[in-house]
């Protein structure tokens, strides 16, 4: 038999073992190190040629979420930078040793509940909480949603299992609908506590955010290349998105004169906008340390980052643009989704009516 046959080289630390036998259960593993997957390998085999129970178990119980999980990831090269990779990591951590065939729906309920109850999280494979707040239960929920295709693949693409233990896990019922958005006054304070700032670009990104009602990702990941400038106008396309749908920004105006005075600061090494002093590869990291000030010497209360694009979508829907071309400017899936904002609309309309027809 060749040393290493079955043996497959997905990385430079990465090994994934496959040994197909009439009569047995396909077997696989990933390793570190080509001897730990020729070892294993080897013992399988010898397992098989002995006519062993060991080599007579079911995928379910001879596969670990962990290596689940690993080869998800590798088949459907899901991209490291996005929530659900983060996701997939803390199941890892939770759960990851377990065989498929140990892991029950109440061990899934146990790891959300904890997850709910949890007032502060830190890591790369969690999203950070703020102390004394606790995770939403929409993100519980893409917690629980992540987990749940994997199992799903698992079982009707792959048929490990039988069954996906997670979809007999309830999810919680969600009701997160925020709208809290800068009043004039307070967008005036906001800009100008960001143009003072100790880190220039923060004016760039919150004028971009109240132009276009971009995510903070979307933003933070945007390239010099993805943006065309013309004379009063420039365009940024967004190709990795929430949505997974590409679309463009519209850059006008202030945040537009922003980002020609960036432009010509630009440090030359990377194609990112807002790229780390130090890393210039990776966005810049410090951000919420800025952006906390900002808001602090503005005297803004109960404001977060994400809620620059509800405001964009408000001072939108109050000029009387329609909620289809809302939608478009937010990048949003549904017309649902930007009905919230209609209420602005009728308000706005009554106070013009107001104006002229109500009594003084």
């Amino acid at each position: 038999m060749k040393q290493n046959r079955g043996i497959q080289k997905i990385s430079d630390r990465r090994f994934r073992v496959q040994i197909r036998r009439q009569g047995y259960a396909t077997q696989s593993a990933y390793f570190s190190s080509q001897q730990e997957a020729r070892t294993w390998r080897n013992e399988k085999l010898a397992a098989i040629q002995l006519d062993l129970e060991s080599a007579k178990q079911s995928k379910a119980e001879t596969t670990t979420l962990s290596s689940l999980i690993d080869e998800y990831i590798t088949e459907f090269d899901i991209d490291p930078r996005g929530s659900s990779f983060r996701h997939l990591m803390w199941w890892k951590e939770r759960l990851g040793r377990r065989s498929l065939s140990a892991i029950k729906p109440a061990d899934i309920a146990e790891q959300l509940r904890m997850l709910a109850n949890a007032d502060k999280r830190h890591g790369g494979s969690v999203v950070t909480i703020r102390k004394g707040q606790s995770p939403s239960p929409a993100t519980i929920n893409r917690y629980h949603a992540a987990l749940s295709k994997v199992f799903n693949i698992a079982v009707n693409r792959w048929h490990y299992l039988e069954s996906n233990p997670a979809r007999k896990v309830e999810r919680n019922a969600e009701n997160n609908e925020r709208n809290r958005w800068l009043h004039p006054d307070e967008t005036s304070h906001l800009i100008t506590s960001c143009r003072n700032s100790q880190w220039s670009g923060l004016i760039v990104l919150v004028q971009l955010a109240l132009c276009t009602g971009a995510r903070r990702g979307e933003l933070m990941n945007l390239k010099w290349s993805d943006v065309l400038f013309e004379d009063s106008t420039a365009y940024a396309e967004l190709t990795s998105t929430k949505n997974r749908e590409s679309r463009t920004l519209v850059i006008v105006g202030d945040a537009l004169d922003a980002l020609r005075t960036w432009r010509s600061k630009r440090n030359s090494v990377t194609d990112l906008i807002f790229a780390s002093p130090n890393h210039p590869w990776k966005p810049f990291a410090n951000l919420d340390f800025h952006w906390k000030r900002a808001l602090d010497e503005a005297g803004i209360d109960n404001f977060r980052f994400h809620d620059l694009r509800h405001t964009a979508a408000s001072y939108l829907t109050q000029a009387g643009i329609p909620a289809i071309t809302v939608a478009a400017i937010l990048g949003h899936k549904t017309l649902q989704m930007t009905k919230r904002y209609s209420h602005l609309a009728v308000e706005h309309q009554r106070d013009a009516v107001m104006k002229v027809f109500g009594r003084h």
